[in-house]
């Protein structure tokens, strides 16, 4: 991929107009945020800026909606940190979400420490988002909650009721606005007056409509609602989109919060470290407390914003635990080793998942079927312009199949965990077979297609640690793909190999050609295609991040060694402190991560009002007559009344 997005230029793309149009596409997007974060340097911090009630340290999906909802009280001063621009308005337009991730200054890309299991030996790739919006801004919006079996499984390990299914269920319906009116109706499972709107894509053309006839002749049940009574089977998901736009928790929550004089937010502010000091109790024991965080602006001057209730950090499961880690807070060896000073002794960036995939089956799509001209794409434009629909309005990435394979079966046949809940997910990406190299990462108008199946809940484990002390290196990442024991994460991917492998003669007679071009898998191309070698070889060689990571601070019950934070979302030992992203969480989802990660930022706000007596909108459980299940909490959405 980094070649892909690095690679100069052919002279043939001179005369290719979709590549000079993602060039001034890039370019328009870049000079803005450039133009942003020439604002930001010049700019003077007011009298009252350097204190808040409560900083949030990250403005990616979590941050945008902790922010929004304390803010809510006019009474609580709440400053918002991000690293990165305001997400731009181009990202509205969901088919450009390619020529934004490797093209426009949204997101940076890593490498991951090389291991010998995945990734060729070289390193995965990975990318950080760095925009207001977060992940939320630049994904593929997917709105997948996962199955209720993940949430009663996080309720067991962390030995807190309240993080079960039944409990956590009130707070992905407070923050739904569901724009389906049969979904809508289900009121045990959905609400209709939340902040963020979720509805199905406007286009479904007919490349979308082969792919689920595949799914289906392969013996897939289809699933309309994947987020209510049952999750297994193939479905055309529902997305954060509302009139053919994406829809982020930037602009669901905090864009029409930003008029509100108690809240502040800056862009372009890099958190260095979060400032913590001893305190004492009435024991006189030395008790550390979070007081604020210590930022670098736009500028490159370092800033103190002090924190008077807490510090929430919202940063994401990678750049969390490296803040933690640079205030002191981790494992004392690691610490040691880069002379920081010890604050608490904790497994910070310790049992990091990500669901691992690799790269799966590609598949050729027919001339015929897939038009991608640069005539038809004028159309296109203006079709989205006037109506905003078309294949501008859409990805191929709405349609996705969730399984449950062989490896682990559940009782009586084995110790798995309940039959309805899955362990594989088959994504569909979308590309463009461009010979010159061009434009290649291409969600408009695709015209190949890969199916890459994803390790649900990983049993391998990796891990984040600091590169250096200086704030401005990226963390040290090791993912740790396919390394348990037993190989059991390989086994449920290479299930998924197999039921695509065996989707082909379908796929074929609907105008898809399976591409056995050995330079898609180059360390793989002296075994036989599809045999089972070639399927470890495409695995270990061709790995990827999902870019669901998760768990590299997480919660747990009293008594667990592995876990950093309580079941309230605080830092143990550490006063003042919360984390709210998907570092907190115990293990990954049945799915796509973002409609989890607003679940528990909605439940944390909560968490901290009660805390501290804030007020706002609290999520009530309230029932009407005859209604089973939580119900929609009262909230109006968007104070503008828009998306």
């Amino acid at each position: 991929m980094l070649m892909q997005m690095s690679r100069a230029a052919s002279p043939a793309c001179d005369n290719d107009p979709l590549y000079t149009f993602v060039t001034v596409l890039a370019t328009v997007i870049n000079s803005r945020l450039q133009a942003e974060r020439t604002a930001r340097a010049q700019e003077q911090p007011g009298p009252d800026d350097d204190v808040a009630d409560v900083v949030v340290v990250g403005g990616g999906s979590a941050g945008c909606i902790v922010a929004a909802r304390l803010s809510e009280d006019p009474r609580v001063r709440v400053t918002l940190l991000e690293r990165g621009g305001t997400e731009p308005p181009e990202a509205r337009v969901p088919a450009f979400l390619s020529y934004l991730t490797a093209r426009a200054n949204v997101m940076e890309f890593l490498q991951a420490q090389p291991e010998k299991g995945n990734c060729n030996g070289t390193g995965c790739v990975f990318p950080l988002p760095s925009l207001l919006s977060g992940g939320g801004g630049v994904n593929g919006m997917l709105y997948v909650r996962g199955s209720s079996v993940d949430y009663d499984d996080w309720a067991e390990q962390v030995g807190d009721l309240s993080w079960g299914y039944s409990s956590v269920l009130r707070y992905f319906k407070r923050a739904e606005r569901n724009l389906d009116k049969i979904i809508a109706l289900d009121r045990r499972f959905h609400g209709r007056r939340g902040r963020q709107p979720v509805s199905w894509h406007p286009y479904r053309g007919p490349v979308l409509q082969r792919l689920a006839d595949a799914f289906q002749a392969a013996g897939l049940p289809f699933r309309r609602d994947v987020n209510a009574r049952g999750q297994l089977g193939y479905s055309v998901v529902q997305t954060t989109t509302q009139g053919g736009e994406r829809v982020s928790s930037f602009r669901a929550y905090l864009g029409p919060a930003l008029r509100r004089r108690n809240l502040r937010v800056v862009t372009y502010a890099t958190v260095t470290r979060v400032l913590v000091e001893p305190t004492a109790n009435t024991e006189g024991d030395a008790l550390p407390r979070a007081t604020g965080v210590e930022y670098m602006d736009a500028a490159g001057r370092l800033r103190v914003v002090k924190a008077e209730k807490e510090v929430v950090l919202t940063a994401g499961a990678l750049n969390t635990p490296k803040i933690l880690l640079l205030s002191g807070i981790g494992p004392a060896e690691h610490l040691k080793a880069f002379n920081i000073s010890l604050m608490a002794d904790l497994p910070v960036g310790q049992g990091l998942q990500d669901q691992s995939r690799a790269g799966g089956l590609v598949f050729d799509c027919d001339a015929s079927l897939c038009v991608s001209d640069w005539e038809h794409r004028v159309d296109d434009l203006e079709e989205y312009d006037r109506h905003r629909n078309g294949t501008l309005s859409a990805t191929p990435g709405q349609i996705t199949a969730f399984v449950r394979t062989g490896v682990d079966p559940p009782p009586p046949l084995g110790r798995g965990r309940p039959a309805k809940q899955p362990d594989l997910q088959i994504m569909v990406s979308g590309s463009r077979n461009d010979p010159n190299g061009c434009v290649v990462l291409d969600r408009w108008r695709s015209n190949r297609f890969t199916f890459m199946p994803a390790v649900l809940h990983p049993r391998s484990r990796g891990e984040v640690r600091l590169r250096s002390s200086d704030p401005l290196q990226p963390p040290l990442v090791r993912f740790g793909f396919f390394s348990d024991d037993g190989n059991r994460d390989l086994a449920v991917y290479k299930e998924g190999l197999k039921l695509v492998l065996a989707m082909e003669p379908r796929l074929a007679e609907r105008g898809f050609t399976l591409n056995r071009d050995p330079g898609q898998a180059p360390a793989c191309a002296g075994l036989p295609f599809g045999s089972d070698a070639w399927q470890d070889c495409l695995a270990r060689t061709t790995t990827g991040t999902t870019w669901h990571y998760a768990a590299s601070c997480r919660m747990g019950r009293d008594g667990d060694a592995g876990a950093v934070l309580d079941t309230g979302l605080r830092v143990r030992g550490v006063q003042g402190l919360r984390v709210a992203d998907a570092s907190a969480m115990p293990s990954t989802t049945s799915g796509n991560t973002n409609a989890p990660v607003m679940m528990v930022a909605e439940r944390a706000a909560d968490l901290i009002k009660k805390d501290h007596g804030f007020g706002g909108k609290p999520c009530a459980d309230d029932r009407s007559p005859g209604d089973s299940g939580p119900s929609d909490s009262e909230d109006s959405g968007p104070e503008d009344g828009s998306a």
